[in-house]
């Protein structure tokens, strides 16, 4: 709350209960909320809260995604994307959060990471003026496969890159 921000991404909210009485204890900072939900048990899932109007949300969690391993794979969890007016122009949030390193699969990031850059580039030729953000957790580190994969061809800005890392 004290950021001020007019979006927030959410990742490991159990369900839309969870969701709702965060959205309240914000005290109504917050009135649109789009929970990606898979329904599983104590499940991961993502949730966006924004101050702004929202305008269309699609849902990317059931996409068959080919694994470079052979095979296919899914998201692990929901790869949410949702569509906003705010000040008069449409922002695209996409709020990620792909597989744990918890009984690794780094092919399943990588399949994730193909798949979400594809996604997003279909956004960004569907509405060319829209601010279009990717956040969220992507579990893997700076230069691994899946976030080369994100920002391969340019299409991204990673602004995680411009952040000092630690130490001095």
């Amino acid at each position: 709350q004290a950021l001020n921000a007019d979006v927030v991404v959410l990742q490991e909210v159990e369900n839309e209960a969870c969701m709702k009485v965060l959205q309240d204890d914000l005290g109504g900072s917050y009135p649109t909320a789009v929970m990606g939900e898979t329904g599983a048990p104590a499940s991961l899932d993502v949730a966006t809260l924004s101050r702004a109007t929202v305008l269309d949300v699609r849902k990317h969690r059931n996409y068959s995604i080919p694994h470079p391993d052979g095979g296919w794979t899914k998201f692990s969890r929901e790869f949410l994307e949702v569509h906003m007016e705010w000040k008069g122009w449409r922002v695209i949030v996409f709020n990620a959060h792909f597989k744990s390193k918890t009984n690794d699969d780094p092919g399943r990031r990588l399949a994730e990471a193909m798949k979400a850059r594809e996604i997003m580039e279909a956004s960004a030729k569907e509405y060319p003026y829209a601010l279009i953000v990717l956040a969220g957790d992507i579990n893997d580190v700076p230069n691994s496969p899946p976030l080369d994969e994100l920002e391969k061809g340019g299409f991204m800005h990673r602004i995680a890159k411009e952040i000092p890392s630690g130490g001095d």
